[in-house]
């Protein structure tokens, strides 16, 4: 048998109020439609420390990239001495002597001899120095012993860069072609590393 109480309850029709309209769908308490309008549709669910700080990582990848592009590396020659002083006379100055790594591809310049080839055409790299000033100041210089040349503004210290096949640089023709190419840059450390970072080579060889 009901209860007092349940049988004093009106019926079920959405109101509380006797003979009044039953409520609609919507409003009924415990009711939340397919579409609740302050909410996302698509919430991340991952905590919200973690979502910003990865927006945060990503907003400031994409301004390094707009200020500088990772594919290209320029490295200025060190003009030091007489060496230096002498270059410059056959290189029209530091704008037209450099060395660059950029899309794969390694290119040196002193003036108008250019030396240019694929990073993976690159067979290792070693430190030398100190030179003696006549064989590196001024031109491009061509070694006799082994053929390889020399783009150098300084006589203290290089980067000697080794190739699989040799190449072109001393002459316009092409016919003769050096083994090796030694570079003075303001940074040998630098571009050592840069090399060793990014030569296609197994068998690599750059020094700790």
């Amino acid at each position: 048998m009901p209860s007092s109480s349940e049988s004093s309850l009106p019926p079920h029709n959405g109101s509380s109020e006797p003979g009044a309209e039953p409520l609609p769908e919507g409003n009924r308490p415990g009711h939340h439609p397919l579409l609740e309008q302050d909410k996302p549709l698509n919430r991340d669910p991952r905590p919200a420390t973690i979502v910003k700080v990865e927006a945060e990582r990503t907003a400031m990848a994409g301004a390094a990239a707009a200020n500088q592009s990772p594919s290209q590396t320029r490295f200025p020659p060190r003009v030091a001495g007489l060496t230096g002083w002498i270059s410059k006379v056959f290189t029209g100055g530091d704008r037209f002597a450099f060395v660059t790594v950029i899309d794969g591809e390694l290119v040196a310049r002193h003036g108008p001899w250019v030396v240019h080839t694929p990073l993976r055409n690159i067979r290792d790299v070693s430190f030398t120095g100190p030179y003696r000033w006549f064989k590196v100041a001024g031109p491009a210089h061509l070694s006799f012993s082994d053929h390889g040349i020399t783009f150098a503004t300084n006589r203290s210290r290089g980067v000697c860069i080794s190739f699989k096949e040799p190449v072109t640089g001393i002459e316009p023709t092409g016919r003769m072609r050096h083994p090796n190419l030694t570079v003075t840059p303001a940074d040998p450390e630098g571009l050592v590393r840069t090399l060793g970072l990014l030569a296609d080579d197994d068998d690599y060889l750059a020094p700790a």
